[in-house]
């Protein structure tokens, strides 16, 4: 009887053992898994660790970002992708562009599917509800696009009353015309794509586009037959609302610094403003190329 029990004992203390060994390969496992799919790191690190950064944009707002055919192939372009490579190589990673809808842009970021936004994104107080902001890369200002045949009765925000207006929809210029435009009458008509935008205006659809000075500056190159209205002024209503910056998932503090350092980097030595001149350069150079 008593070898009985010491048998039994014997076979208790294996199959804890067993169960503990079992455990412990588990959690290790799991530990592993987890630390294959950056779980417990920062933003910053997963980048690293998979070797890319995965920048979400929309392609269709020359000079910030468009496709353009270069050395024969068609390539996005702009100088947010100038940027965005700067980033890129700052964080010694590789970099990939992914194009999706321009109002889907922060959905998108928040769902996990990018790491970072560089779309010509205005540094608004609803967006900052949603996502950090990098140190701004370009302030600009808005304008009055419009063709040169017709300019007559357009030299005032309260002129634009009686004419037909495109904004860009999700843009900085939808909260401006929501607020200003709308109320006092102005039939504004709201696109997502600005290429869209830019085929109404030169219809005849639109009576002008109010949008971003660079936009505005690489159309007209483009276009013999679109100026811009220099007596047309839109006051800003939130002027720290003006600047264009990277959007950053919240809390990412490690990854924010280090594009607050490419950013620095490229406005130091005039390397950003240069990006911007060849970016409307190229936009104007390929939307001719198109006609």
């Amino acid at each position: 009887m008593k070898q009985m029990d010491r048998v039994k004992q014997i076979l208790g203390i294996a199959l804890a053992a067993l169960m503990a060994l079992a455990t412990f390969t588990g959690c290790g496992a799991a530990a592993a898994d987890a630390s294959s799919k950056g779980e417990g790191q920062d933003l910053l690190a997963q980048i690293k660790a998979k070797g890319k950064i995965v920048v979400g944009m929309n392609a269709e707002f020359a000079p910030y970002e468009f496709h353009a055919i270069v050395d024969g192939k068609d390539t996005v372009s702009g100088f947010d992708v100038e940027l965005a490579k700067a980033i890129a190589s700052d964080l010694g990673v590789e970099l990939e562009i992914k194009e999706m809808e321009f109002e889907g842009l922060i959905s998108a970021l928040n769902a996990g599917q990018c790491d970072v936004l560089i779309s010509g994104l205005a540094t608004t107080e609803k967006r900052r509800q949603q996502v950090d902001f990098s140190d701004p890369y370009y302030t600009g200002k808005n304008l009055l696009l419009m063709n040169k045949k017709n300019t007559e009765g357009m030299d005032s925000v309260a002129e634009l009353a009686d004419n037909k207006i495109g904004i860009q929809m999700s843009s900085t210029q939808q909260v401006y015309a929501q607020n200003n435009l709308e109320p006092q009458g102005t039939q504004v008509t709201y696109i997502g794509s600005m290429n869209t935008l830019l085929m109404s205006l030169k219809a005849g659809q639109i009576d002008g586009i109010v949008t971003d000075d660079t936009v505005c500056r690489t159309m007209v190159i483009s276009n013999p037959d679109l100026v811009i209205n220099q007596n047309c002024t839109f006051p800003s209503e939130n002027p720290g609302e003006d600047s264009t910056a990277v959007a950053i998932p919240k809390g990412e503090s490690s990854l924010t610094a280090e594009i607050n350092k490419t950013i620095a980097r490229l406005k130091a030595d005039g390397q950003m403003e240069k990006l911007v001149d060849e970016a409307c350069a190229l936009a104007a150079q390929n939307a001719g190329s198109e006609e």
